[in-house]
């Protein structure tokens, strides 16, 4: 950065004692990067004194760094300012100021080595003086911004006219050589209380605005991109599409609140902020000018809470959404209404919604221009003046959100430090410091992107002359749907077919193909034009060309006059973009749209210019254009980095393996990834689904995990023990809030990860004095083992044992995250069940099988369960035998049950089927949608009963049961939509007898949990859980994939002996 001081500046502090001029630079984090004396003592330092390096090989890149320019008068006694230096805070201090008698100014800058750096003018803390920021590139023009009055005018007009009486009173102290005003308070001052942030000045505007936003038929939205950030509270790109409603009720004491609640878009496979916020009206008043409050987060209007953010306008989608809501009132548009530009477009704008905004409207269009009106009120108390001057007057930041409000023929006060020329960061940045009486050089001028020259067109057309329209998001991930009322209007009121307005119309069709990405072909002559004619399809939805232009005149260059409409005049939605173009009907050399659009001459394409209505994700239009009311059918693209696989540690947090190409265990988690720049974080609040296969048996049924994401996005799933030896892969997809059932995946997917378990075959041996079992590692790194039990004999009147796992000291284990405490019960610690069923007449009828996943240093346990739900949780356990296997027998007062245990890491498809069972310990298991199970029924029953299966609807935030859309529960209504949404793919009926059964069935609903359902020739329908017409379990598991049911309610004298119908799933292959 190099420093130039104006004559007139360096002649009035050269030569003068006690005058210092220094220029320091700091990083995001605030510490000193470079400091240079540019005068000392009133002596003009060398001229290698005026420029430092912005970046080093300390700091390589800056992202969000400061230079900080101070002129100081320094008082009797002090060192100067440079000696005090080391943090950014020992500068833009204004009680450091005031003591050391100084002024500073502020410069702002990102160096990334990325297209989007830049730097800016800031004043948003306080004022010193004037300056220029210039930036030249290789391959463009020199880039300037600066002010367009003098010091002297600016300070006149803020501390006479725009602060409060003695607000501003911070002279030259001492006075001399320096004389007059050392500084100016800006907007975001760090004086407590803040003089120029007095929240009482907005009350009438706010208070208006509550009627305007009352209730769910608020006129008021908001809408925009974020583009994704990191750090703690950042989050990825998502789009944000916001009503704003006002409630009085909540918080009254505050004012009541305003709930700014996310719209929903069907069909759009973009990711959506999906949480609402809350802001009371105090809060908004407190914050309109400087934003120094927290913002809070909801499920829902009057949800509840789930983030509070330190920081009113945090780094996120949130916190985008905040700063538009507070912009909206400091540039007057909110209640606000204008008309085109263009005075003769009789179009006539809401400025209550963000996509309306245009710089040329804000500050009430300086002077009620474009017939600005706001229902609200207009004049004092209706927007800020105090933000307005800077913005009228300077290119500098005067307010914190200066950019938002300049789109649409302003100029942003940030300017590029990208070289595309270069393709890196530009060289030099040229910093030029003002006397207050200079005018300075290098204002940039506002751009009103409309041209009064612009003259009819004739009927020649132009088959060289091409526009291109760009209408989407993330380019084409949303854009306009098919049925759009698009229409291309050209201005030529000489021509007999021309509207009332002169113009000539032609509607877009859509051609029943895919969202308006067509090249279209305009023939015709005057009086008698064609209709747009698609020719070939482009591959991106909302971009399309329009060839073959009516121009002014062929061969003179002429500014020609055209529009793009969406929508019908007086109707929602309605937006019309004024285009200028200036060509002679074979080259075009300028081109400007309204409307907040961008338009952009293509120089390596003669004849061809191209307009962008969402152009850095500012968003022009209604994005209602976007919604569809169908979801979108297209899969999303898996093209996201891999989820990372590990483990959780004891802290709650993910740990990656190191090797997953020997994965030691048979746990595992997932979890986004850090090293990939956050590209596969989602959403906040977004469901993530982690998509599991065997490698080696494309045929297994593995249960996916689901999770919920934190508001930062930053996602991990719960440990899951599904993985014997073998390889395996895992990808992640991902679901918006409001789609609980995980049926339609968006925006994109990950690759797969793929990992592959190892595990040594430990020794299992006895535990807790011969009462349990545990695995010896002896030199193994291998951190559990899988134990297969298997049920060899059972004189339980068909009881089930049950398998829970303790820690080494007995306490129980969690099954869902392995912790152990005061709150984990038996029926949280069990991890299988076991059992023998016989039928009535003794004959065994299934023999359980189980295999439990058992991490080192844990112990297996057994507990017994009879017919009528009684537990003996310490029944009398024997363990004998070894090579490999042990001989479990374990006895309590209602009989015995003998069983078979051994390690055995090679799971089968059977096996992995139970994985539903053995993690939530319910007698399911989760099918795909096509797959092909055999079930084998058996039983011995009085009744002709009927197997059916339902899927359970799991919600994965509250873990709620439903089946279509009821509520799980002992209800008739329950039990009335099992019978209505049970599996269309497979009914089996028998009994009245003994009876066994083979069929197959070919799931025909969705993916998800499916548990047997059984319907009695008495009338009841018994499912899983307590939902039955007693309040009793009637289902029972015996094994892994082997079920029980009881067919008679308790009140009918039931014998609970879960034998009258027993079900046995099986994969196909078995493997």
């Amino acid at each position: 950065m190099n420093f130039t001081l104006s004559s007139t500046l360096l002649n009035e502090l050269k030569n003068q004692s006690g005058v210092y001029a220094y220029a320091f630079a700091f990083n995001a984090g605030g510490s000193l990067i470079s400091s240079t004396t540019l005068i000392s003592n009133g002596v003009v330092q060398p001229q290698a004194n005026f420029s430092f390096a912005l970046t080093n090989s300390t700091n390589p890149t800056v992202n969000g760094g400061n230079v900080v320019i101070a002129l100081q008068q320094l008082p009797t006694g002090l060192t100067p300012l440079i000696n005090n230096v080391s943090a950014i805070g020992d500068v833009l201090n204004t009680a450091n100021a005031t003591t050391e008698n100084y002024r500073y100014d502020a410069i702002e800058f990102t160096l990334l080595g990325q297209a989007t750096d830049a730097a800016d003018l800031t004043n948003v803390v306080q004022f010193g003086s004037t300056m220029q920021l210039s930036v030249p590139y290789s391959n463009a023009p020199t880039q300037t911004r600066s002010y367009n009055v003098t010091g002297n005018a600016l300070v006149s007009e803020l501390v006479n006219t725009l602060s409060p009486p003695n607000s501003q009173n911070y002279p030259w102290s001492p006075a001399s050589p320096l004389t007059g005003q050392r500084e100016v308070l800006g907007l975001a001052n760090n004086v407590s209380p803040n003089p120029l942030n007095q929240p009482s000045n907005w009350t009438t505007y706010v208070t208006g605005f509550e009627a305007l936003a009352s209730g769910t038929s608020s006129p008021v939205y908001i809408a925009n991109y974020f583009n994704g950030a990191g750090g703690s509270s950042g989050g990825p790109a998502s789009l944000c599409y916001f009503q704003v409603q006002y409630d009085s009720t909540t918080n009254a004491g505050q004012g009541g609140t305003f709930w700014l609640v996310p719209v929903d878009l069907s069909g759009v496979n973009v990711a959506q902020t999906p949480y609402t916020i809350g802001i009371t009206a105090n809060e908004l008043e407190s914050n309109i000018v400087a934003q120094t409050g927290q913002l809070s987060v909801y499920t829902a209007a009057r949800g509840n809470l789930v983030q509070t953010y330190t920081s009113f306008t945090p780094n996120n989608a949130y916190g985008d959404v905040a700063k538009y809501f507070v912009a909206g009132f400091d540039a007057g548009f909110f209640g606000g209404a204008a008309k085109s530009i263009n005075p003769n477009d009789p179009s006539n704008y809401s400025l209550s919604q963000t996509w309306n905004w245009s710089a040329p409207y804000a500050y009430e269009a300086n002077g009620l221009n474009y017939g600005y009106t706001n229902s609200i009120g207009t004049g004092s108390g209706y927007y800020d003046p105090f933000a307005n001057y800077f913005f009228q007057n300077t290119n500098a930041y005067g307010y914190s959100y200066s950019d938002l409000i300049s789109n649409g023929g302003g100029v942003n006060p940030l300017v590029s430090l990208w070289d595309s020329g270069t393709n890196a960061n530009v060289g030099n940045i040229n910093v030029t410091l003002y006397d207050y009486s200079d005018t300075p050089s290098g204002y940039t001028a506002p751009q009103l992107n409309y041209v009064p020259a612009a003259v009819q067109n004739s009927d020649t057309l132009a088959p060289g002359l091409e526009l291109l329209f760009d209408l989407s998001l993330n380019g084409g991930a949303a854009a306009p749907v098919n049925g759009t009322p698009i229409t291309f209007r050209v201005y030529a009121p000489n021509d007999p077919s021309h509207d009332a307005q002169g113009f000539i119309n032609f509607a877009l069709p859509d051609s029943g193909g895919g969202a308006y990405n067509y090249y279209y072909q305009l023939t015709g002559s005057s009086g008698s034009w064609n209709a747009l004619n698609p020719t070939n399809p482009g591959g991106q939805a909302g971009f399309f060309a329009i060839n073959g232009i009516p121009v002014v005149q062929p061969g003179t260059s002429n500014w020609g006059w055209y529009q793009l409409v969406l929508g019908q005049a007086g109707q929602p939605g309605y937006k019309a973009f004024n285009l200028y173009v200036q060509t002679d009907g074979t080259n075009i050399t300028n081109a400007l749209v309204d409307g907040g659009a961008a338009a952009q001459v293509i120089t390596t394409a003669a004849g061809q210019a191209k307009f962008a209505m969402v152009s850095g994700g500012n968003i022009t239009y209604d994005p209602q254009w976007w919604t569809s009311s169908s979801p979108a059918t297209a899969v999303p693209p898996q093209n996201l980095p891999a989820p990372l696989v590990g483990n959780i540690a004891t802290d709650d947090s993910f740990v990656p393996f190191l090797d997953v190409s020997k994965v030691d265990r048979g746990e595992a988690a997932f979890s986004w990834s850090p090293a990939s720049s956050g590209a596969n974080r989602v959403v906040g609040g977004y469901y993530v689904k982690l998509n599991l296969a065997n490698r080696d048996h494309s045929d297994w049924i593995m249960m996916p995990l689901v999770t919920q994401s934190p508001i930062d996005g930053d996602w991990k799933t719960a440990l899951s023990a599904q993985f014997g030896n073998g390889d395996y892969s895992a990808f992640m997809s991902q679901y918006k809030l409001k789609d609980p059932g995980l049926t339609t995946p968006v925006v994109a997917s990950t690759v797969e990860s793929d990992f592959t378990v190892k595990l040594d075959r430990l020794t299992l041996v006895t535990a807790d004095a011969g009462t349990a079992l545990g695995l010896d590692p002896g030199s193994s790194t291998t951190k559990g083992n899988w134990i297969q039990l298997q049920a060899v004999h059972s004189s339980l009147p068909n009881g089930t044992l049950l398998a829970y796992a303790t820690d080494a000291n007995d306490k129980l284990v969690d099954r869902t995250d392995g912790h152990t405490g005061p709150d984990v019960t038996l029926e949280k610690a069990v991890i299988g069940h076991l059992g023998l069923v016989n039928d009535d007449h003794g004959g065994l009828m299934f023999a359980g099988n189980e295999e439990v996943y058992l991490p080192t240093g844990e112990h297996l346990h057994f507990a017994l369960e009879d017919g009528n739900n009684a537990l003996q949780v310490l029944p009398t356990t024997q363990v004998s035998g070894s090579s490999g296997a042990l001989n479990v027998s374990v006895g309590g007062s209602a009989g015995l049950l003998q069983m078979v245990a051994a390690v055995n890491n090679d799971l089968s498809a059977n096996d992995a089927l139970a994985a539903a069972q053995r993690t939530s310990d319910r007698p399911w298991v989760y099918l795909t949608q096509g797959s092909t199970i055999d079930v084998e029924a058996a039983g011995s029953a009085f009744y002709v009963n009927t197997l059916h299966f339902v899927r359970i609807a799991v919600d994965p935030n509250s873990g709620a049961w439903s089946v279509g859309g009821v509520a799980y529960g002992n209800t008739d209504a329950f039990r009335a939509a099992v019978q209505q949404n049970w599996d269309q793919g497979f009914t089996l009926t028998d009994g009245h007898g003994t009876f066994d059964d083979h069929q197959s069935w070919t799931v025909a609903g969705k993916d998800g949990f499916y548990a047997p359902v059984l319907s009695t020739q008495a009338g009841d329908t018994f499912v899983l859980g307590t939902a039955n017409v007693d309040g009793r379990d009637h289902l029972r598991a015996f094994g892994a994939n082997i079920f029980g049911f009881e067919d008679t309610p308790a009140f009918r004298n039931s014998d609970f002996d879960y034998n009258d119908m027993v079900v046995k799933l099986t994969v196909n292959s078995g493997r």
